[in-house]
């Protein structure tokens, strides 16, 4: 600054000189921390802005009023729609558009995040400003203060419906493998369902057959009882044979569709059949079996034998739960329309809570006296099955376990058949076959080549063709059928299948193939237990000009026997 005289002129100057060395540098330093701040801004900006996600920052705790959202990535208008100017000014905007039905979860976690600090990850659903529901997580961490307090909360939500839709068809091709596995055990399961069935279906005469043979060779019973027991035995192997039919047929029993053989019938035949079925198992443990039935007799439409099963398998199951001494009842009548069986015993009785599942197949009571008589569990289901069939009912009642039980079969007696028993009706095939044995005149003189590897076969088709008149030449095998076949010269050959060694078709083939075809037109009949619709036709491919299923009907046997001769000697005739 001037220094001046007292009259005011300028007679010198001074300076004031100050050393800024340091406030430069502070300058110099506060520039590069500012264009530091500001690279890392602006990187952080783009780290920010390349997260597939919203990064946030929000203060106040996480309730629909206190917290406001500070910061907000510019994803957010991406993913939802919603601009950032939305999200800072409205108090706690996230909760706002979280779906409905997670608002009040999301919410929850978030609180309880708020208080204990830390790490978290909060999964709910956002709606976008477009209506499209976004599936979110996001993850978060809890500011604080120098005390300690939580001040707010900061994190980053992504987008996680892709991840979500992936998980949902994993889980949908999981629930569709966990479907196919248990499709397959189900139909493991019917299998064996199945082949137990066959095996109580099979059984079912067998009891007869088996009981009243072994008295039979025990010479003991009188003529008119010895009659009594073939009858028996006859009956019940009849009724085996078109078990077997049916049984061909897999879907039949497993999936409801046994056919009924039905005919006009009067009930109390078939009861007593059934008693007699079981009157030696009732003798051995001492059981009383006592009937009441109407004087004036039930009729209806039915199948004897299906019906006679039905009693067979509650009577089986009432000398079975019936301890030594006891009685059971069989009564039979007729209430207005319907007929009525009921059998009643004094035996074990049913647990209240097993009742509802006394019919299913496969159940059985979880009690000391079921595991005491064991059982498959199969006979009531099999009742309710036939007797539904026949358009009926049958329902089981018991004061409780030791108080005995009484099963009521209702059938409907009206003289037109309905529903299922109609159908049935409608396709039924006389069952009743002559006793007499019809020969045919062709039969006079043919000879006749037996092949099967069961004597009892070769004895029965022995006797039955030489009644005919037929001379019957037998061999127990393929091999031995070879060695007399030439010498014989059977005029027709009537083979077992399934043999031992080799078979009856290698048998056909051997045959046909002799000395310069001679035997090419040799008439032949596969007679086979092998009873299915693909073995017939096998055995027509490989030959067979007939196919018998066994076991036979003997008149049955003689006719096509009779017929393929027939026909033989026409074409020859013609020739």
């Amino acid at each position: 600054s001037p220094i001046q005289s007292d009259k005011g002129e300028m007679v010198g100057a001074s300076t004031i000189t100050l050393d800024i060395t340091a406030r430069r540098r502070l300058e110099e330093r506060s520039a590069r921390l500012i264009e530091e701040i500001e690279t890392q801004r602006q990187r952080l900006d783009a780290i920010v802005s390349n997260v597939p996600g919203v990064v946030w920052e929000a203060w106040g705790e996480p309730d629909e009023s206190s917290q406001r959202i500070n910061f907000v990535s510019d994803y957010v208008e991406k993913m939802l729609g919603y601009s950032i100017e939305e999200w800072l000014q409205t108090p706690n905007f996230w909760l706002t558009i979280v779906h409905p039905d997670d608002r009040e979860m999301a919410a929850e976690r978030a609180a309880r995040h708020y208080e204990r600090g830390g790490a978290d990850v909060n999964r709910f659903r956002w709606i976008a400003k477009d209506g499209r529901v976004v599936d979110v997580e996001s993850q978060s961490i809890i500011i604080k203060d120098e005390h300690g307090r939580s001040t707010g909360m900061r994190g980053v939500t992504m987008d996680i419906t892709e991840r979500k839709r992936a998980e949902r068809e994993r889980e949908e091709l999981l629930a569709s493998e966990r479907k196919a596995r248990e499709a397959a055990e189900a139909a493991n399961r019917l299998k064996d369902e199945f082949l137990a069935t066959v095996s109580h279906e099979l059984r079912t005469p067998l009891t007869s057959m088996l009981g009243w043979s072994l008295m039979l060779r025990s010479k003991q019973l009188d003529a008119v009882s010895a009659e009594h027991a073939l009858e028996v035995i006859e009956r019940n192997a009849r009724i085996q044979k078109q078990i077997i039919d049916d049984l061909l047929d897999v879907s039949r029993i497993i999936s409801g569709k046994l056919h009924l053989n039905v005919s006009r019938i009067d009930l109390a035949p078939v009861l007593l059949s059934a008693i007699d079925a079981v009157r030696l198992a009732a003798d051995a443990k001492e059981i009383q079996i006592q009937t009441e039935f109407d004087n004036l007799g039930v009729t209806l439409l039915g199948d004897p034998d299906r019906l006679q099963q039905v009693v067979w398998n509650l009577l089986s199951n009432a000398v079975k739960f019936t301890p030594r001494g006891g009685r059971i009842e069989v009564q039979l009548g007729q209430n207005n329309s319907h007929a009525e069986i009921v059998v009643r015993d004094t035996g074990a009785g049913i647990d209240n809570d097993f009742q509802p599942f006394l019919f299913d197949r496969f159940r059985q009571a979880d009690s000391s006296t079921t595991r005491l008589h064991g059982g498959l569990g199969l006979g009531l289901a099999i009742v309710r099955h036939l007797v539904e069939l026949h358009g009926g009912t049958v329902e089981a009642t018991s004061d409780g376990e030791g108080k005995g039980a009484a099963f009521t079969v209702r059938l409907p007696v009206q003289a037109q058949a309905t529903g299922a028993l109609a159908h049935a009706q409608a396709t039924t095939q006389a069952r009743a076959r002559s006793l007499d044995i019809e020969c045919h005149p062709t039969l006079q003189g043919l000879k006749i080549m037996v092949v099967d590897d069961d004597p009892d076969a070769l004895t029965l088709l022995h006797a039955l063709f030489t009644g005919c008149g037929a001379q019957v030449i037998t061999a127990s095998s393929t091999a031995q059928a070879l060695e007399i076949f030439e010498s014989s010269s059977p005029q027709m050959l009537i083979c077992d299948i399934g043999m031992p060694g080799e078979d009856g078709y290698a048998l056909l083939r051997k045959i046909r193939a002799g000395e310069a075809g001679q035997n090419s037109n040799l008439p032949s009949v596969a007679l086979t237990a092998y009873a299915r619709s693909e073995d017939r036709v096998r055995a027509m491919a490989e030959g067979f000009q007939a196919h018998v299923a066994k076991p036979p009907e003997p008149n049955e046997l003689l006719a096509i026997v009779a017929s393929l001769c027939e026909t033989t000697v026409k074409s020859k005739a013609e020739v």
